[in-house]
């Protein structure tokens, strides 16, 4: 998925804000939870952070931070960086507008922001 300003993704943007609105997980929402590998969003900030996967999942707000759990684990949004389980994965621009994490029935996980991929690999199992 391409988080720079052509390609898919403001169409993307476009059909989640509108799914978002229909089902009520728009700013008045600071969750969301998802049922069958649908698309999560919360924003903490001035951030949006979008979820793809294809577990039962969630997708919420605390304090300065998002929280995703997805199966067992447990993903910390922070200004700076990716906590999974109490390590830390990834380094993040403090300037990052949008983050996106995608895991695939694969097992590839993907964590981009609109600077780009910062991580493509193997989800921990």
């Amino acid at each position: 998925m391409n988080f720079t300003g052509s390609g898919p993704f403001p169409l993307f943007l476009f059909l989640l804000s509108a799914s978002c609105l229909s089902v009520g997980c728009g700013p008045a929402s600071s969750s969301a939870t998802m049922e069958i590998s649908e698309q999560l969003s919360v924003t903490v900030g001035s951030r949006q952070v979008l979820a793809s996967v294809p577990v039962p999942a969630s997708l919420v707000v605390r304090g300065n931070t998002a929280v995703l759990t997805s199966g067992r684990h447990v993903f910390v949004i922070e200004s700076s960086r990716v906590v999974l389980d109490g390590a830390d994965v990834i380094q993040l621009p403090v300037d990052a507008k949008v983050v996106g994490f995608y895991t695939g029935a694969d097992g590839q996980l993907t964590i981009n922001t609109d600077f780009g991929k910062l991580l493509d690999s193997p989800f921990p199992k």
